[in-house]
């Protein structure tokens, strides 16, 4: 009698890619060819302030500084696709806190938001104030998983405000927003 032949059909696993939906998360580092400080990047400074600049760096050329003075609010804010299917999103980006206000009250504060194109709320959350954290330290911060956000165009915002006394500066690199994409 002739061996019994297969029938099993072989079957392809892919692999999920993990990709970083943010362009430039240095802030500024996207080579020779690039053509201001703030090409991927909306900012808004109520005192008039470039928020990308070089005082600012962990890594790299570049960084991210919002307020620092007294009565501020200030903007950093970019625009991604978010892939269809995304069973995982998240950002992560380091941040320092230089504060001369009172350790023990909390004034001045730093904010993570999603918003619609059209300005609409969808999310917000506190990254830090000027309680959180002894300055002086580069900080990582997560996000919750953002996958609900999934196949939409969204804006994802950095933002600060301070009171009247003791300016709060919020120093930020390196931000990503890792998207598991099948």
């Amino acid at each position: 009698p002739a061996p019994p032949t297969s029938t099993a059909t072989p079957t392809s696993t892919a692999t999920p890619n993990r990709v970083n939906l943010i362009a430039d998360g240095g802030c500024g580092e996207a080579g020779a060819a690039y053509p201001t400080p703030a090409a991927y990047w909306i900012e808004n400074s109520n005192d008039g302030w470039p928020i990308v600049d070089t005082s600012a760096k962990r890594t790299g050329d570049y960084g991210a500084f919002l307020c620092g003075d007294n009565d501020d609010a200030d903007s950093l804010k970019q625009l991604v696709s978010v892939p269809g299917n995304t069973p995982a999103a998240a950002v992560s980006l380091y941040f320092w806190v230089e504060s001369n206000d009172s350790a023990t009250f909390e004034h001045d504060f730093l904010r993570f938001k999603i918003t619609t194109p059209s300005g609409v709320p969808q999310y917000s959350v506190e990254i830090t104030n000027n309680t959180s954290y002894p300055s002086g330290a580069w900080r990582v911060w997560n996000s919750i998983d953002l996958s609900n956000f999934s196949g939409q165009s969204i804006y994802l915002e950095f933002s600060c405000t301070t009171d009247a006394q003791y300016g709060t500066a919020f120093y930020l690199d390196d931000i990503t927003f890792m998207a598991t994409v099948p």
